[in-house]
């Protein structure tokens, strides 16, 4: 039997945004892809709207890492969150399809994977550690 929301049992939890996608939970917080306004944003538990990164390609999507670290897909580009905020290119994956790529998950190794059209993209290795690489 489903059961039906009362009063009082939802709420919103932010507004504003312009394109919510890709909802994540991570660290206790809400954090998800505004495809409208081209960011990544957290949402703090007063239902503060944070801004962690402004991103320059459309699809993108995120995930965090088993490390904690964030890998970002915008467009063909695989890129890690290196500890200043900044995103580090990984993988160029326009060689696998010029089309962008969308949704990422990563794996308890630290391998990501992203889908695009009727594609998916697994990364054979993980990319642990990667945010501390040279560029």
């Amino acid at each position: 039997m489903m059961k039906h929301a009362r009063d009082g049992d939802l709420r919103i939890v932010a507004e504003g945004l312009l394109l919510p996608e890709s909802p994540r939970w991570h660290a206790g917080l809400l954090w998800l892809s505004d495809w409208g306004a081209g960011e990544i944003k957290r949402i703090e538990a007063n239902g503060e709207v944070t801004v962690i990164a402004s991103v320059d390609a459309l699809p993108f999507s995120f995930a965090f890492m088993p490390d904690g670290e964030m890998a970002l897909i915008a467009g063909t580009m695989l890129s890690i969150r290196r500890p200043d905020g900044h995103f580090a290119p990984h993988a160029d994956l326009s060689g696998l399809s010029p089309k962008p790529w969308n949704e990422i998950v990563v794996d308890e190794r630290g391998a990501p994977m992203s889908t695009r059209s009727a594609s998916i993209f697994r990364a054979v290795n993980s990319v642990r550690g990667a945010s501390h690489r040279s560029p």
